[in-house]
Order: structure tokens, then C-alpha cells, then sequence
């Protein structure tokens, strides 16, 4: 392969200006391809004109290559950092809790309804129903902030998890993807028991909820509190904070 690259290096030669303006030259292996261009005219004409560029989209999948890395958060190793979120998602649940107390003060309990069975179940019920949602609701932001991205799911050490395989999204971007369930599910459960007039259930259902997203809350706040990250990379245990500056 390297003797037919010298080969080929050797057998050319300089190009003369006269050469260049020659219709011989003009016409052989230094003319542009015609595909890059379009035909003007009749049917029989051989003028051509370049062919507008075409636009690319951005697939939301920023790459890495030249960006730095600041730090690693994993979530799954890192033995501080799990003790971090479970202090975080202790704090969510007596906060929860003591909210709740009063809200039972306040409704009697929701009228009494707490001393039914059903209002046990439809707690036990809509907070194990809620963890998938939550993972759901974080896929559907990585494809709707990061299209083209691979995401999938998973279960591990109880936990359940999404994945989008090294997808990079701006730090504002990836802060969204993380807190969205923390968001949206969460303001779901509350409204539905509201609904249903229940609002000792909704905060206790809210607190649970929130609870779960200590993980999520701590990877988005260390993303946003680093000044030099611009840029934030899902990976299988957590995230890395990245910066496109030199």
C-alpha cells in the first residue's frame, strides 16, 4: 500500500498555467465532478452551475472529541455521593412527612378517607406505578432535546435507569432531561389526588416521588454550579461534566 502511494506521489508533476486554461485539461480528470453541479439551459447544453450546499440538521448528539473533561459523576459507584443522596432523599421524605401530618390536621385526615384500606393501596399503588413513569418521562426528553440519541432502559441493584449511551447535550439542556420527572411526574401525582380530594395523599405521594429524584437533583446541580461546564455527557453510571473551551 505504501509502494503504490509512493508510486502515485512520483508520477506527478507541476501543473502550468497554460495547461490550466487548456480545453484539454478543462475536460479531464481536473473538471468537478457533475453531480456537485446542476446543468443550465437546453437540453443540450453543458453549462453548468454549482449546485446550492446543502443544509444538515443537527442530530442534538454534540461530539466530544475536543471538549475536556471536568469531572465524573457516578451515581452508582461512588460511595459519598450515595450517602449525599440518601441524606437529600431522608431530608424530601420528613419534609413530606411533617407537611402531610398537617395537611391531615387541616382535612381531618381527608375527611376520613386515610382510615380506608384503598387510600393505602392507591399510596403504595401510584408510588410504585411512578418509578417507571419516571424513567419514561427522562427517555422522552432525551429524544425530544437530543434527537437521534439511543436511549434505553434497565434495571440494576433494584433500580431502574435510563441510558442514552454517551449522548452530550448543552448544560441547560441535560439539567432539563434530569429534573423533568422531578417536574412533571411528581406535579401529576399531586394533582390527581387533589382531584380526588385527597390532599394529605398528594403530599405524601409528592414527598415519596421527590424523594427518588435526589439522584437526579444532585447530578443537575453539580452540572449547573461548575462554571466551566458547557456541556454534559450521559454515561452508564451517571454523568460527565465537559467544557468546549480550550
Amino acid at each position: 500500500m505504501r509502494e503504490a502511494h509512493s508510486k502515485s506521489r512520483s508520477s506527478r508533476r507541476s501543473v502550468t498555467s497554460s495547461e490550466l486554461t487548456s480545453p484539454a485539461h478543462t475536460n479531464s480528470r481536473f473538471r468537478p465532478p457533475e453531480r456537485d453541479f446542476e446543468r443550465a439551459g437546453g437540453a443540450g447544453s453543458r453549462k453548468l452551475t454549482p449546485r446550492p450546499a446543502r443544509r444538515t440538521r443537527s442530530r442534538g448528539v454534540a461530539y466530544t472529541g475536543r471538549m475536556r473533561s471536568l469531572a465524573h459523576i457516578d451515581v452508582l459507584g461512588n460511595a459519598e455521593l450515595q450517602g449525599s443522596i440518601m441524606r437529600l432523599s431522608l431530608a424530601a421524605f420528613v419534609a413530606g412527612l411533617v407537611l402531610a401530618i398537617a395537611a391531615a390536621l387541616v382535612t381531618g385526615a381527608d375527611g376520613g378517607a386515610a382510615a380506608s384500606p384503598w387510600w393505602w393501596v392507591a399510596l403504595v399503588g401510584l408510588t410504585a406505578a411512578a418509578l417507571p413513569v419516571h424513567e419514561l418521562v427522562h427517555g422522552a426528553a432525551f429524544k425530544l432535546l437530543c434527537p437521534g440519541c439511543r436511549v434505553t432502559f434497565g434495571l440494576k441493584d433494584a433500580f431502574l435507569y435510563t441510558c442514552a449511551h454517551g449522548a452530550t447535550l448543552a448544560r441547560g439542556r441535560m439539567a432539563v432531561v434530569l429534573l423533568a420527572p422531578a417536574a412533571l411526574v411528581t406535579a401529576a401525582l399531586a394533582a390527581g389526588a387533589l382531584a380526588a380530594g385527597c390532599p394529605t395523599l398528594a403530599v405524601l405521594l409528592a414527598s415519596l416521588h421527590l424523594a427518588g429524584c435526589a439522584g437526579d437533583a444532585l447530578m443537575a446541580a453539580a452540572a449547573l454550579r461548575e462554571p466551566a461546564c458547557t456541556h454534559v455527557r450521559d454515561t452508564d453510571t451517571g454523568v460527565e461534566l465537559l467544557s468546549d473551551a480550550a
